[in-house]
């Protein structure tokens, strides 16, 4: 609270005091002045007076009041835009100090990158100078080589003349030698070839023999294997079978079935059946009582398709 607002109730009471001090003033006065002039009034015409004086003294103290809302009001008023102005100012004071911040960063970073650039200027140069001598050294290393490499090849054409007159004589010598070598080789190479040739006629002869032997033995065995895997088939379905009562001897019926490699059944037909209905619905409930059938003893035994003639004993 400011100095001013702690004031306002003291003036507040002294304005009282004096307003209570006019009013009573003029209360009494008009009492004496009323005594002298005309008789006594009632009571009644001074409380009405002393009523309209109590109004005007609020009308006053809120006239009053008013005026010091007023001056609180601008005073705070006055209050927020010293706090608005100081804060303003801060705000200016932050955007130049950032202002100042950015721009040191800049002038560092501009600092930095002429270093970099003149610290790469540098290495350039001196990979260049590098680069250069190293050429030098090259081409001079280049030119001494090639001043060997004439030298060696002088001596090496004047030893390759020497080594080809040797060489020439040492050939034709070897001409004549494998000359006749080849002669005796070529001789030994069709007696071997007329040799290898009737050998490899007799070998194919045996060996055509022995797989048309083997082929007639798999085949026997795969037979024999397809007569037991058949035989079974129908030894399942014969004890699974029920004779009809009026079954007869020697009824019998063609029997078609597709199965899976696990032996369950796709599909049957039971067909030219010489029994009674009775016994070839007897037939047809004994094939399915027996799946699954018996599996194949081999992959090239089984028959997706079996035809079978079911003739119970």
């Amino acid at each position: 609270m400011s100095e001013r607002e702690r004031r306002i109730p003291g003036s507040l009471a002294a304005a009282l005091a004096v307003n209570a001090a006019a009013i009573a003033l003029i209360f009494f006065g008009f009492q004496y002045t009323d005594r002298e002039m005309r008789p006594a009034s009632p009571r009644v015409e001074s409380v009405k007076a002393t009523v309209v004086d109590t109004a005007e003294l609020g009308r006053a103290e809120e006239a009053k009041r008013r005026e010091e809302e007023k001056a609180r009001e601008a005073e705070l008023a006055r209050q927020r835009r010293e706090q608005e102005a100081e804060r303003q100012r801060r705000a200016e004071k932050q955007r130049e100090e950032e202002a100042r911040r950015k721009a040191e960063a800049q002038r560092k970073a501009e600092e930095k990158r002429a270093a970099e650039e003149k610290r790469v200027a540098e290495e350039k140069r001196l990979a260049e100078e590098k680069r250069q001598a190293e050429i030098r050294r090259q081409r001079e290393l280049q030119a001494e080589q090639e001043r060997e490499e004439r030298e060696a090849a002088q001596r090496e054409a004047e030893e390759r003349r020497k080594r080809e007159a040797a060489e020439a004589k040492a050939k034709q010598a070897e001409a004549e030698r494998k000359a006749a070598e080849a002669r005796r080789k070529e001789e030994e190479e069709v007696r071997r070839l007329a040799e290898q040739k009737r050998l490899s006629e007799l070998q194919a002869a045996e060996d055509a023999e022995l797989r048309e032997a083997e082929a007639r033995r798999r085949e026997s065995e795969l037979n024999a294997l397809r007569l037991r895997y058949a035989d079974s088939i129908k030894a399942r379905i014969q004890r699974l079978w029920r004779r009809p009562a009026d079954a007869r001897s020697g009824d019998r019926c063609v029997v078609n079935v597709t199965q899976t490699p696990a032996g369950y059944i796709q599909d049957f037909q039971v067909t030219r059946c010489t029994g009674n209905q009775a016994f070839r619905i007897s037939v047809e409930d004994a094939v399915r009582r027996a799946e699954p059938l018996p599996k194949a003893p081999s992959p090239d035994v089984f028959e997706r398709e079996l035809r079978f003639t079911f003739a119970p004993e």
